[in-house]
């Protein structure tokens, strides 16, 4: 039985920027409505694998998701990511400096998403991170470029959400 992967990506949203003054009030609104949708396979805007988790990392703790072959899919099935075409995390936590931090592993870093493997992204409390590349996405190389890093740099445990799209 062969596996399809279909489906879009949203970020929908309003904003709406206002200067009340004396005798007038101005406003700008600003209406968000970006979308990518997916065929399934292993082309352009094509994915074929997803894998989605909700984690939970104690103060100071580090884990690193290892994208070619060790995650396991909703069916139970080992993933190994070729490419990565989509990454969304989620920071649940609302309490102030309990931020994640996501970037490439010292060794063996999935970091072709970012400049070095010394480079991270710091998610806040609330925090929502989306990267989407639909076209080439990012390669995934089993062994030496394949290891995601989270990080939690806050004094309790925080509990996050991940979704990884891509091709096998």
């Amino acid at each position: 039985m062969a596996v399809s992967l279909t489906g879009s990506i949203q970020l929908l949203g309003s904003l709406l920027y206002q200067n009340p003054l004396d005798m007038r009030s101005v406003e700008d609104q600003l209406p968000i409505q970006w979308s990518k949708a997916f065929t399934s396979g292993t082309g352009a805007d094509q994915v074929n694998r997803l894998w989605a988790d909700q984690r939970t990392l104690a103060s100071l703790a580090t884990e690193d998701l290892d994208l070619a072959g060790v995650l396991v899919d909703g069916f139970g099935v080992a993933i190994a990511f070729a490419k990565i075409k989509a990454m969304l995390f989620r920071n649940n936590s609302i309490v102030a400096g309990e931020n994640l931090e996501i970037g490439g592993a010292g060794a063996n870093g999935f970091i072709n998403w970012i400049k070095d493997a010394t480079d991270i992204v710091i998610l806040g409390p609330g925090g929502i991170l989306a990267l989407i590349a639909p076209v080439d996405g990012y390669a995934v190389i089993a062994a030496t470029g394949d290891l995601l890093t989270v990080t939690n740099a806050g004094a309790a445990s925080i509990i996050y959400d991940v979704v990884l799209v891509g091709n096998a």
